[in-house]
């Protein structure tokens, strides 16, 4: 019943999770932590508020993706292989640039934070730029939905590490100090790192391109860096239907998440009742619900995983009805936060896994961080008007007009493209696409 957890006994898997470490914990330092280290200090809500624009490098990661699939690092990449020697470097400049961070006054230095800040977030996008890509290129299309679950993991520890765990140091240590030991936490990306084996690129047809000199050789330079990783997505007929997918797949989980602790707030629980049931409980709820998506993943397969998962979620999130009519119940509250954030979990794993198997292997970090970029930014902008939305129609119509925007997503799944098999090939109704390399 449960061999599924054989597949995380993979050394290559069990890496992954140490590589979520170290990039889940820069995106607590230059958000929720930095922030309650510029209250503290007396920074005006404006000032901090200012400060979310310094996550911007995590939706535009695809503008340099190119760079990193292509570009070698002298003697590194020889030595390491192209994606190993991409991480050392990004983790070794995200633990300057976090040491910087934690040297900076708020009060008299502020932009300079905000640079800093900036600087991590940056080098942060970056590695995960290249995990990504690795985790494409290193594992099976079979073990995709168990290796982001992986990811996953890792990453939300990395976050708990970098959010409670940084407050717990700041109230022995000064907020430098604090910052100084966090940043020595990256060694753990660093020592896995320097532990997998070398990577191999995908082998490339040159023809493609040509190995002109010159101007032409420029042209072709371009066009291999810049516009393959995009034209080679777009040769399939049916990826539009792919992005439209990669869109809607969690939009009703936006705008539901933007407006959850208000709703916790209005009807009358406390903040210590939200942080022990939302904040711990549900980021646990969330771990396992990945892990248990990424087995079955592999089980049952992706295309599948996505229907049954999302259905499953879109279903339970009824649970915020019933909580919008009990009130400030906390069994209830509790029952929620474990449908919500397990059933939550086990579609994160199998997005990932698809959106893995769409990427062309010459290609996957480009590919990869354009899709996610393609995932996140709608979402945002209709997250945006959610506190609109819930003040115009009230609590219990809200969530079921959230749930309704998942529907769409569902219906396209019979319509998308598969992605990848096992035979590392983009089919759709059986039949290989030249899609993926």
């Amino acid at each position: 019943m449960f061999d599924w957890l054989k597949s995380y006994r993979d050394p290559k898997l069990i890496a992954l999770g140490f590589l979520g470490i170290s990039s889940g914990l820069p995106l607590a330092l230059i958000l929720g932590t930095l922030t309650v280290w510029m209250t503290e200090e007396g920074i005006s809500k404006t000032t901090i508020g200012l400060f979310a624009s310094v996550g911007l490098p995590y939706t535009l990661k695809f503008l340099w993706a190119p760079f990193i699939d292509k570009i070698s690092i002298p003697v590194l990449s020889k030595l390491l292989g192209q994606r190993r020697s991409w991480l050392l470097v990004s983790q070794g400049a995200l633990i300057l640039s976090i040491i910087l961070l934690g040297t900076t006054d708020p009060v008299s230095e502020t932009f300079r934070m905000a640079q800093m800040a900036f600087l991590v977030a940056i080098c942060s996008a970056t590695q995960d730029i290249v995990i990504d890509g690795y985790r494409i290129q290193i594992l099976k299309p079979s073990q995709y939905g168990a290796g982001g679950a992986m990811e996953v993991f890792g990453y939300r520890l990395g976050m708990i590490l970098a959010g409670a765990g940084a407050l717990y140091l700041a109230t022995f240590l000064s907020w430098p100090q604090t910052y100084t030991l966090m940043a020595a936490l990256i060694s753990i990306g660093m020592v896995t790192t320097l532990l997998l084996q070398k990577d191999t690129p995908p082998k490339e047809d040159e023809k493609a391109y040509g190995t002109s000199t010159g101007a032409t050789g420029i042209v072709h330079w371009v066009e291999k860096v810049f516009i393959a990783p995009f034209s080679s997505f777009m040769v399939h007929d049916k990826w539009v239907l792919a992005l439209l997918f990669v869109i809607l797949y969690k939009i009703g989980d936006a705008i539901i998440g933007q407006m959850a602790v208000v709703f916790y707030l209005d009807i009358g629980f406390t903040k210590i009742d939200i942080a022990n049931a939302s904040k711990i409980f549900g980021i646990w709820a969330t771990i396992i619900g990945g892990l248990i998506g990424g087995g079955l993943v592999t089980k049952i397969g992706t295309l599948k995983s996505l229907f049954i998962f999302g259905l499953t979620h879109l279903l339970t999130n009824v649970m915020f009805i019933v909580m919008a009519l009990s009130g400030a119940d906390l069994t209830i509250y509790y029952c929620a936060v474990v449908v919500e954030n397990v059933t939550g979990g086990m579609t994160i794993a199998a997005s990932v896994a698809y959106m893995s198997s769409l990427c062309n292997l010459s290609y996957s970090a480009s590919q990869y961080a354009l899709l996610s970029a393609l995932a996140h930014v709608p979402r945002m902008i209709v997250a945006s008007s959610s506190g609109w939305l819930a003040t115009q129609m009230g609590w219990i119509p809200f969530f079921g007009f959230a749930m309704l925007l998942g529907i769409p997503s569902l219906m396209l799944i019979k319509y998308i493209p598969q992605g990848r098999g096992k035979d590392d090939e983009l089919t759709i109704e059986g039949k290989p696409s030249t899609a993926v390399a």
